[in-house]
Parts: C-alpha cells; sequence; structure tokens
C-alpha cells in the first residue's frame, strides 16, 4: 500500500516492534532498518513540509530508529555505515514538528556515545544543528539536543567548531534554566 496512511501506521508499528533489544536485533537481520533508513533518507529533504501526514510519518521513522539504537549497538553501527544517515538526522533537526526534532536529537545522542563516530557526526554538521536546537527551542527537543552535543564535543575538532559558534555561552545560558 502507498497511501500515507499505510505508511503512516506500518511505520508507527516499526518503532513499537524495535523498543526490545531482541526485536531490534532481528529488524536489522532482516533489512527493517534498511527499509526505514532508506525512506528517512529520501523523506529528510521534505522535513519542512506543510503536509502534516509526512511528518507524521517522518517522526515514526526517526523513533524507529532512534529506539533501535536504544537497545542495540549494531543498530548504530547499521545507521553509520552511510553518512547520509546522519546527515538526514541532521537535515531533520531544523523541521517544525517537536517530536521528529527530539527524536534526530535522541538518536545523535545514541550515535555520540560512540567514540568512533564522533568525526562523523562533525562532518554530518552535527554541532551547528544540535547548537540551533538548543538555541531555539524548548522541552525535549532542547535537553535531547544538549546531550548530544556534550557527546558530539567530546572530539577536539567538533568542541572547536562548537568555540567558533558562541557554543560555549548558548549552552551556559540553557543550563541556567
Amino acid at each position: 500500500c502507498k497511501s500515507q496512511g499505510c505508511v503512516l501506521r506500518a511505520a508507527s508499528t516499526v518503532a513499537r516492534i524495535v523498543k526490545l533489544s531482541t526485536t531490534a536485533q532481528r529488524a536489522l537481520e532482516v533489512g527493517l532498518l534498511d527499509v526505514v533508513l532508506e525512506r528517512l533518507r529520501r523523506d529528510a529533504v521534505r522535513a519542512q513540509s506543510e503536509d502534516d501526514g509526512t511528518l507524521d510519518t517522518l517522526d515514526a521513522f526517526v523513533r524507529s530508529i532512534a529506539l533501535s539504537m536504544k537497545g542495540s549497538d549494531a543498530a548504530i553501527e547499521a545507521v553509520m555505515q552511510d553518512l547520509n544517515n546522519a546527515k538526514s538526522l541532521v537535515k531533520l533537526l531544523s523541521c517544525r514538528k517537536e517530536g521528529v526534532v527530539g527524536n534526530a536529537a535522541f538518536a545523535l545522542q545514541l550515535i555520540g556515545n560512540k567514540k568512533e563516530h564522533l568525526a562523523a557526526l562533525g562532518a554530518a554538521g552535527a554541532v551547528p544543528g544540535l547548537l540551533a536546537v538548543v538555541h531555539h527551542k524548548r522541552g525535549a527537543p532542547q535537553k535531547n539536543a544538549a546531550l548530544a552535543l556534550s557527546r558530539v564535543v567530546k572530539r577536539e575538532e567538533n568542541m572547536a567548531a562548537l568555540k567558533a559558534m558562541h557554543g560555549l555561552e548558548i549552552l551556559n545560558a540553557y543550563m541556567r534554566f
């Protein structure tokens, strides 16, 4: 089925399935995560869409990815096999839908827990993207972005980029709230 409603229900179902590490691993093995990543890369360019159906579907896809990575290190490795996946997650940080932004920031936080991916996150533009969320959003997206940023800047080059954007001052102001 190619209708937006069917795709949304399928994406929401995947998000519920991958909550457990065993099912996240199985979803990875059968290629379900690859399908979700393909759709995410394709639809991330429409993150500023006025179409709420597209944004709801994106929300379910990015939630699926974040939850699968929460339960499976292999899922993190699968996501980071292609830099375009990280770039798509960064692009979603500018979406107008709060859930998409919060889940994208959470996904980047999970990737940032792995030192071997910090250079790729820097190359994907994670520092300016996350800093913009910390500076301009509120609530869960802001918190997730601040936590993700704290991990990403553990790499010296990423910290230098943050300093160049006066990011430490922005983070300091966020911490006062």
